[in-house]
């Protein structure tokens, strides 16, 4: 992720007072934004969000984006695509269809939301909303891990990790135990944190320990990690 070039919100500008005229695209006013899942569009700086940090998209795709958000789960049909995200312009299928793919890569593990509907169009469709997670799971998540980790069973250790995560190199062989440990969820999000303990051969080897998870395709994995090692007694208290 990384900040939008500046130029997008410029060139989205022109684009931007025509749609004005057309009270059903969502950008006929500037005003307000349009959220979804970890995702928000600022519709007046003309900027997504996800989790808070920016995502980069370029001036269409946002406009893209920002149709079949408002369309709701609705079908958008190529005819009002063109219309709304394009102002009207001669566009071509194939163009739209990249373009929605541009959407599809930027949004990442949630870009299967946007599918297709032969006949009908595109249409931005949220999974139902999941029950409230709690800080139970993430602690039978961490359990889950100290097992893998007693076992010293690569693929259970990596599958805990986003797949562009490397799991920490914890000292072989590892006996973990957990103290004082905390978990806690908000949103699509799961934190725990506390005080890890490792028998390395004869060596009592002791840290602390934040993971910060967010659901992955129904799972939870973990997204960032750190580690203070070593621990001081002191610390400990």
């Amino acid at each position: 992720m990384k900040p939008v070039e500046s130029g997008a919100a410029v060139a989205i500008e022109a684009m931007t007072q025509k749609a004005r005229g057309d009270p059903r695209s969502p950008l006929a006013s500037r005003r307000g934004s349009l959220a979804f899942g970890p995702f928000r569009l600022h519709l007046g700086s003309c900027r997504l969000f996800r989790d808070g940090l920016e995502v980069a998209l370029r001036a269409q795709a946002f406009r893209v984006l920002a149709v079949l958000a408002h369309a709701a789960g609705e079908p958008v049909d190529y005819k009002r695509m063109a219309r709304e995200a394009w102002n009207g312009a001669p566009v071509s299928r194939h163009t739209v269809a990249v373009t929605v793919g541009e959407v599809r890569k930027a949004l990442r593990e949630y870009g299967s939301w946007i599918r297709y509907r032969r006949r009908f169009g595109f249409c931005l469709e949220i999974p139902k909303t999941e029950p409230q997670a709690t800080g139970a799971e993430i602690q039978a998540f961490e359990q889950r891990l100290a097992e893998a980790l007693r076992a010293n069973d690569v693929d259970r250790i990596r599958a805990a990790y986003a797949p562009d995560k490397v799991p920490y190199a914890f000292p072989k062989p590892v006996q973990p135990e957990w103290e004082r440990w905390g978990f806690s969820t908000e949103g699509n999000l799961g934190y725990a944190h506390g005080t890890f303990h490792t028998t390395a051969s004869a060596e009592h080897v002791p840290m602390r320990v934040t993971h910060i998870l967010r659901k992955i395709n129904g799972n939870w994995r973990i997204v960032h990690e750190h580690v203070s090692f070593p621990l001081l007694a002191r610390d400990m208290n």
